[in-house]
């Protein structure tokens, strides 16, 4: 503890490195530039699960599966690791 006491006082001794005067105001211009644009934030997250949906629909696309393999108790599943691992050699 008397480690972290001594670090924590010279933290409260150390010089600001930048004034916090104006960072209220700065806070409140961003929340209302985020207000005016509220779709803005929603672009990556949107695109993002639209790409990961047609890589999904791709990749079951290319899978050519049976209905006699879509048991979970089948001994060889189009998809499961170990069919796509024993392909691969």
């Amino acid at each position: 503890m008397d480690r972290l006491d001594n670090l924590l006082r010279q933290l409260a001794e150390a010089p600001v490195d930048r004034s916090l005067g104006q960072l209220e105001p700065h806070v409140w211009r961003r929340i209302e530039t985020e207000r005016r644009m509220p779709l803005a934030g929603w672009r990556l997250p949107a695109v993002s699960a639209l790409g990961a949906l047609l890589i999904g629909m791709a990749s079951t696309a290319t899978a050519r599966v049976s209905p006699a393999e879509v048991s979970p108790f089948s001994p060889s599943l189009a998809l499961a690791p170990s069919t796509l691992l024993e392909q691969a050699r």
